[in-house]
């Protein structure tokens, strides 16, 4: 029995001392502001940069000591002017597109400094032009995107 006892204390030790080397996973709240335009295939609008906003849920799950996932859940909102060739930039092309962003980032943390990359898909589930009208048909419904960024 004193040997089954003593193994469980050395395996609860051991255990112990290895979580205490990887630093504890977090969850918060986040919120940002970013610049935003509109491209594609159709080269009949001239795209023009514009506000973005989002919100969500944020998480930083380390597995180890250097390493962590980051699944993020963003609400964002963004905004879009595009002009036509060759009309006046009185007369843009205005949609709002509201979006879940989904990113799946993996960091390596550094003294403070991480370094983040990996993909992200945004589901739209909105999109209204410039009079109030649904045109959510005219946005892709499922966005594939990629994210490399660092931050202190």
């Amino acid at each position: 029995m004193k040997k089954v006892l003593s193994s469980l204390a050395l395996l609860l030790g051991a255990a112990t001392a290895a979580r205490a080397q990887t630093p504890a996973s977090t969850v918060g709240i986040t919120a940002g502001y970013g610049r935003t335009s509109l491209t594609g295939k159709n080269s009949d609008y001239n795209s023009v940069t514009h506000s973005a906003y989002q919100a969500g849920l944020t998480a930083d799950v380390y597995v180890a000591e250097v390493l962590s996932f980051h699944p993020e859940v963003l609400y964002t909102l963004q905004y879009y002017d595009a002009t036509e060739n060759g009309k006046s930039a009185l007369d843009p092309l205005s949609r709002d597109v509201s979006y879940i962003n989904v990113p799946l980032l993996a960091r390596y943390h550094a003294d403070g400094l991480f370094f983040e990359a990996g993909p992200a898909v945004n589901f739209a589930i909105g999109a209204k032009d410039e009079a109030g009208a649904d045109v959510k048909s005219e946005a892709n419904s499922v966005v594939l995107d990629y994210i490399a960024g660092l931050g202190y």
